[in-house]
């Protein structure tokens, strides 16, 4: 299923176009393999010159290009990165700290989007703050079982994520297909790739460079805060209007990826004879990286930003000139000005025999579709933006209305605790008018539900476009890894804006949901306040089950329980208008694995 499926208003627009000229063929990265089971490369972050688009900008670059090599291994296999910070100091850093709020520009760390590695230490550790002048080493261990497919690498230190991205840091991480026909059709495993980041540079005009951020301290600063900046045309592989040659009889995998800050890429497969343009069918594959159950033909997507998409392009064999349409879509996915065009080229010797479409694709995820009885706890999560009234007069609003569960960020705050190998439904809602890229680290998730309709089949994705006031149902299998991550809105402005949580996934052998009055730690966000009544919500794969549902205090003492059907329940009330005030936890379990636990505080 499509992104533009699932949203609501979006229309297909084939735009009107004169075919180019004299364009040259689409520059592929600098690719790094593993050697003996390691990817070891060394990632120099500097200013350097860069152009693009016909300007050449000052920029921050990873090894003075745009974008970055791109590393391919195995599952199992060791990525093994030395960062070296050579931007220089910031001029902000002994200030003080503006909180989320863009700043200390130049601090960075490394992003591994997608992969299902651990948070801690040196993996995927986006806690991490990498200064100016220092080096660090990153040893990424991908586990045996890791899905292949496309992904991708980028900053995201908070406060700089937005600024870094738009600088054209950013690059791609293949893992390879298993190379056994009896996981990977052989035909997919001759198909060749081609890789397609798509990203822009944001600069000011009269220094062709991207300023550092200005202390927030008005309204125009509040949603400014690199002045005034002019963004480039999307960009694939730095290249604007190129062409991507076909040998007859071809067939290429076209890995893309949406590695700019907030746009919404729109790509359309188009033929045009004589002035007509018609739409093109080839077969999507893959989101985030993640086969789907079968190929889809297609001939239209939208690609988040964050996101990716993974398509068999075959070569035409009939006269007409060919494109894939590149449409830019801002945040609320209005089409903007001004396509470019990928122009697909027959030349060379014709492949015999002509190459063929695999007839089954690898399956996405070794245990499948997560079964409702795996399911061990859900939640409800809630996006909003607040509200901007006192913009004029207390410019520092920004850094405190971009939400989840009314939360803005903070380091020091840690909003969810889950533990390792959990198996989670999570109720997503949008109060926003905005739409919202949700995007969860270390994890992928598959989607089941939009706004009480199922997805048919269930979709695995890492970035999911949420609609304007619209409520999602998703599943997630937590790995083994353990440690602190994010989940955060992938439009990077509303990151570093403060629209993302803090989660800490402790180790499976904690006590969380059997005896939690031991490990209070856990609960760093209970329910506080002047309660009289406690109600539970029942989700819905819980029928046919017997819920158990229990209230326990600060010692572990049952203070009352109570049995039910949730198929003739949704709701549950607890009456505690007389408990004096204190902590207690509540308990919900159904006797097998779901075990949900959180913690009360009355106030009297």
């Amino acid at each position: 299923m499509s992104v533009r499926s699932i949203l609501v208003g979006v229309v297909f627009t084939l735009t009107s176009l004169t075919v180019l000229s004299a364009q040259e063929e689409l520059v592929q990265p600098e690719e790094v393999h593993a050697v003996d089971g390691v990817v070891t490369d060394t990632l120099t972050l500097a200013i350097s010159p860069i152009t693009v688009a016909g300007k050449t900008l000052t920029s921050r670059l990873y090894n003075g290009t745009s974008p970055g090599p791109t590393y391919r291994l195995h599952r199992g296999e060791l990525l093994r990165v030395l960062l070296k910070n050579q931007l220089p100091p910031n001029p902000d850093q002994d200030s003080a700290d503006q909180g989320n709020f863009p700043q200390r520009l130049n601090t960075t760390n490394l992003h591994t989007h997608g992969l299902n590695v651990s948070p801690s230490d040196s993996s995927d550790n986006v806690l991490l703050e990498i200064l100016p002048g220092t080096d660090f080493q990153f040893h990424i261990q991908l586990p045996t079982d890791h899905a292949a497919g496309t992904y991708w690498y980028h900053p995201h230190h908070h406060t700089s994520t937005y600024g870094q991205v738009v600088s054209g840091l950013a690059g791609t991480i293949i893992v390879e297909d298993v190379n056994d026909p009896l996981v990977t059709d052989p035909a997919l495993l001759a198909i060749e790739d081609r890789i397609f980041v798509f990203s822009l540079f944001q600069y000011d005009t009269a220094t062709n460079t991207l300023p550092y951020p200005v202390r927030n301290t008005s309204a125009a600063t509040a949603f400014s805060p690199y002045g005034t900046v002019t963004d480039t045309p999307v960009l694939v592989n730095g290249m604007l209007n190129p062409k991507v040659t076909f040998r007859p009889g071809e067939i290429q995998r076209w890995r893309m990826i949406n590695a700019t800050y907030e746009m919404n890429i729109d790509v359309s497969f188009m033929k045009i004879v004589e002035g007509d343009t018609t739409q093109v069918a080839h077969q999507a594959i893959a989101n985030d990286g993640l086969y789907f159950n079968a190929m889809r033909t297609s001939s239209h997507e939208i690609i988040p930003t964050g996101a990716r998409l993974d398509f068999l392009v075959t070569a035409p064999s009939e006269p007409g000139e060919y494109v894939m349409q590149v449409l830019t879509r801002d945040r609320q996915l209005v089409a903007q000005p001004d396509p470019q065009f990928i122009t697909i080229v027959v030349a060379g010797d014709p492949i015999v025999p002509t190459m063929s479409m695999p007839t089954r694709l690898p399956i996405p995820m070794a245990q499948g579709d997560i079964r409702d009885d795996e399911i061990t706890g859900s939640r409800t999560i809630v996006f909003n933006v607040g509200d901007f009234a006192n913009l004029a007069t207390d410019p520092t609003v920004v850094s405190r209305s971009f939400t989840i569960d009314n939360a803005p960020f903070d380091h020091n705050v840690v909003n969810i605790t889950l533990q390792s190998g959990a198996v989670e439904e999570w109720t997503i809602i949008n109060n926003s008018t905005d739409f919202h890229p949700f995007h969860i680290h270390v994890n992928e998730f598959q989607a089941i539900e939009k706004n009480g309709v199922k997805f048919d089949p269930p979709i695995w994705w890492d970035v999911m476009l949420l609609d304007t006031m619209s409520t999602y149902k998703i599943r997630h299998r937590f790995g083994p890894a353990s440690g602190k991550t994010v989940m955060h809105c992938h439009y990077l402005p509303h990151e570093d804006w403060g629209m993302m949580n803090l989660i800490d996934i402790l180790p499976k052998s904690t006590s969380i949901d059997e005896a939690p009055w031991t490990t209070p730690v856990a609960f760093p966000n209970p329910v506080v306040g002047r309660i009289d009544q406690v109600n539970v919500n029942i989700p819905e794969f819980l029928s046919g089950r017997t819920l158990n549902i229990s209230l326990h205090n600060v010692e572990g003492n049952l203070v009352t329980s109570q049995t039910i059907d949730p198929s003739l329940k949704r709701q549950v009330s607890i009456d505690v208008s007389t408990l004096p005030a204190g902590t207690y936890y509540l308990l919900v379990n159904d006797g097998g694995v779901y075990r949900e636990s959180d913690m009360i505080v009355l106030v009297r």
